[in-house]
């Protein structure tokens, strides 16, 4: 059950309710929804045989008089009988496809709802929070356990993960399937539809929170018990004091508060774990190319990568000026990782409110204008905010290619928010998006068939 983050929700039950014919409309089990996690979540935990795997509904419920045990369709027609709740706010039914078994809600799971032809024996509603009361929100989890943990699984595409706690998710080619990369409009709109109204975490709080993600995220591949900062290449233990949660899109450009309306705040595909003083060291400016004169923040060596000084650009950070004139130019071992958090950022965030918690989003722009970047500095939550520079950013992307870390990274952060970074997945999307080449569909390279006419004539012969 998902809901605001860190809220009791004591006036709901989950009912399962039996649709076997000899047992038809009898409450087998009563659930009591109490306080959700930082990502928002309540679940049941893991269950004992407590769900038989036959036909059955499942109601989310609010204010239950009644108890398990109940008969609920006295007269076994199908229909219910009773109804001790004021409102039914969620409910999903499976069947088995025995005769005469009964569906108490809708939609119905049945074996053959999505070609299977199997009966059902765990499903997912993808993208978490999606409802449109229909089983197209639904896809079956992979009956071998992929997800769960200490199960291997053997997901393939039309499955989903077995998550507890977690977002619902799928494999990559289906998380992608209704994109349309075939012309730079269309690619922009049905990405961003594809990663919108992501699960937010908390940014600090008892539960899961944005320090829990980042350490797993942000993991040493060297050494399990530490986490790798962004810019300083440094091994630091997890829960060390040196330790800061980077916003690599400045919060002062756009969302300074953290509030349920900020969910660029703390999305963890734009935060990272930094040093102290580095993080200090870049404050708010913008991404940008330096020289030997800018001052230098030289890396350590760790898994092979970083180190050395004196040398611009090396394998040090540089930095000189400040907020939107100053620069900031990000080690070349990591430079690609912040450009693609980045562009993730202006595709993420367009604007409009979320989908599901339905609180208003701010609209992030990347440009090279330093003018419009200023102007986003106002200490105060803005609906257009920009960032930069982004022709830097695009020459970051295409000269430090995505490295296994990054992948890992990509999927971390999305078993937690239910949304990935396309750039992570398909690095190829960016010149079609921000630059309107390499889209698969287009004939004409300056998007003649969208429209852009100027410089163009047509003439018979």
């Amino acid at each position: 059950v998902f809901g605001m983050p860190e809220t009791f929700y004591l006036d709901y039950r989950l009912l399962v309710i039996d649709g076997d014919q000899e047992d038809a409309g009898h409450i087998d089990n009563v659930f009591q929804v109490s306080l959700t996690s930082g990502g928002g979540a309540w679940t049941t935990g893991f269950l004992s045989d407590n769900l038989e795997g036959n036909s059955t509904t499942i109601l989310l419920v609010k204010d239950f008089t009644g108890a398990a045990g109940d008969d609920l369709d006295s007269n076994d027609d199908g229909l219910l009988d009773a109804s001790p709740w004021s409102e039914i706010t969620d409910s999903i039914a499976v069947t088995d496809g025995d005769a005469g078994d009964f569906a108490y809600a809708t939609p119905v799971l049945d074996p053959g709802f999505d070609g299977g032809g199997i009966a059902v024996l765990g499903a997912s509603r993808v993208r978490s929070g999606i409802d449109t009361d229909t089983g197209a929100d639904w896809i079956r989890n992979d009956f071998d356990g992929a997800g769960l943990p200490g199960f291997a699984g053997s997901i393939t595409d039309g499955e989903a993960f077995n998550t507890h706690r977690l977002a619902n998710r799928v494999t990559v080619s289906d998380y992608y399937g209704s994109v349309d990369d075939g012309s730079q409009a269309g690619l922009r709109s049905t990405l961003h539809d594809a990663i919108k109204d992501h699960i937010r975490h908390e940014y600090t709080t008892g539960g899961t929170d944005t320090w829990d993600i980042l350490y797993e995220a942000d993991e040493d591949p060297g050494n399990a018990s530490n986490a790798l900062t962004v810019y300083k290449n440094s091994s630091v233990p997890r829960g060390d004091g040196s330790l800061n949660r980077e916003h690599t899109w400045p919060k002062s450009f756009g969302f300074p508060d953290e509030a349920l309306s900020n969910s660029p705040f703390t999305d963890c595909h734009m935060l990272m774990l930094a040093d102290g003083p580095y993080n200090t060291a870049r404050s708010n400016r913008a991404f940008g190319t330096c020289s030997l004169a800018c001052a230098e923040y030289v890396t350590d060596v760790n898994n092979g990568v970083g180190g050395g000084s004196g040398v611009y650009p090396g394998n040090s950070d540089w930095g000189a000026g400040t907020a939107a004139t100053g620069i900031w130019e990000a080690w070349v071992g990591k430079r690609g990782d912040v450009a693609r958090a980045q562009l993730y950022m202006d595709l993420r965030y367009e604007g409009g409110a979320h989908g599901f918690v339905g609180t208003a989003e701010p609209d992030l722009i990347l440009t090279d204008d330093t003018s419009l970047i200023a102007a986003s500095q106002t200490g105060s939550n803005e609906s257009t905010a920009y960032m930069g520079r982004l022709s830097v950013l695009l020459q970051w992307a295409a000269e430090d290619p995505v490295s296994a870390e990054e992948l890992t990274r990509n999927e971390v952060v999305y078993k937690y928010q239910g949304n990935r970074n396309p750039f992570v997945d398909h690095p190829e999307w960016v010149s079609c998006i921000f630059e309107g080449t390499g889209c698969t569909g287009r004939i004409f390279s300056d998007g003649f068939e969208n429209g852009t006419t100027d410089g163009w004539s047509i003439s018979a012969p």
